[in-house]
């Protein structure tokens, strides 16, 4: 199955048409819509966390969820250059404008926890952090967090990670309800930047605008994810994927968790053809591959997905 959560009605419109889905009848308070084949599910939950993990926590309740169910959030944003200098910020702010992200890392605003979905799979955006507000940020607000960062850095860059600064309302609430259903591998959180902070109203045509233009573009990409997720359920490592998945736990002293991320990393090269035998087994030789302890082990690791998923 195929969980798709959403803030608004105008965001939603686009992927409404283009995917096909009929509004679902017997919903209660919930608005969910569904494609003909009942593979699909797609949900406008109204913005904010709260209302975003109930809406999660009440579709995988009520419809179900396995190895092969994909969680995914798409939003709009706001945001900024991470970077205190007003000229850089004038300049590029601009053209952050309309720009797709997927979240590799998620902030709750209110208590600063962090959080990180696993990305095991070839994808066409830009990676960036998005921090889950509870207000609209307007501008000034905006700015004011990039200068506190700058300040505990001492310098002109921020202090944070992060090269753009993304502000959502309901990211961190889909992640903290979807993880108690699947696994961190069966989420993906894609946000559009459609403001720097709104100082005032958007309209539903605005918001619509981002959205509309980009719906078949990723929807495309959701079909792809779709195949992926749906062998994740029917696939099994094999013994010559087995035998480098001890090699890696071995030699990275891979925690239960890890070993599963692995697991599904290899899985996934296997289905896409990405010859990863080879560079594991010369990282060996190399002794690259030779980790003192878990720490090395996992900076290695997500070396390794770089090298396999991005080169």
């Amino acid at each position: 199955m195929l969980y798709i959560f959403m803030a608004l009605y105008a965001e939603a419109a686009p992927f409404i048409a283009q995917m096909k889905l009929k509004r679902v009848n017997d919903s209660g308070k919930f608005v969910l819509y569904q494609d003909e084949a009942g593979e699909a599910i797609l949900a406008v939950t109204g913005p904010g966390k709260v209302e975003a993990a109930v809406a999660v926590s009440y579709v995988c309740a009520k419809y179900g969820t396995d190895e092969s169910t994909f969680i995914l959030n798409i939003g709009s944003a706001a945001g900024a250059p991470n970077c205190s200098d007003e000229h850089v910020q004038s300049v590029e702010r601009s053209e952050l404008i309309g720009q797709w992200f997927i979240g590799n890392q998620l902030v709750d605003g209110d208590t600063k926890r962090t959080y990180y979905p696993d990305i095991l799979y070839r994808h066409p955006f830009a990676e960036e952090g998005i921090e889950t507000v509870s207000i609209v940020r307007r501008p000034d607000e905006m700015k004011q967090m990039i200068r506190m960062d700058a300040s505990v850095n001492g310098g002109q860059k921020s202090g944070s990670s992060l090269k753009i600064r993304l502000c959502d309302m309901e990211a961190v609430g889909v992640y903290q309800a979807a993880v108690r259903f699947v696994g961190q591998h069966q989420m993906a959180f894609l946000k559009v930047v459609s403001d720097v902070g709104v100082d005032k109203r958007m309209t539903a045509e605005d918001l619509q605008h981002f959205f509309a233009d980009s719906a078949e573009k990723i929807c495309t990409w959701i079909e792809d994810v779709r195949t992926l997720s749906r062998s994740w359920k029917v696939e099994k490592v094999g013994a010559k994927e087995q035998e480098i998945l001890q090699l890696l736990c071995d030699q990275t002293h891979a925690s239960v968790t890890m070993r599963l991320q692995m697991e599904q990393l290899l899985r996934y090269c296997t289905l896409a053809n990405i010859p990863y035998e080879e560079m594991i087994r010369g990282d060996l030789a190399e002794q690259t591959l030779c980790c003192r302890d878990r720490k090395e082990g996992k900076a290695y690791f997500e070396q390794l997905k770089e090298r396999l998923l991005y080169q």
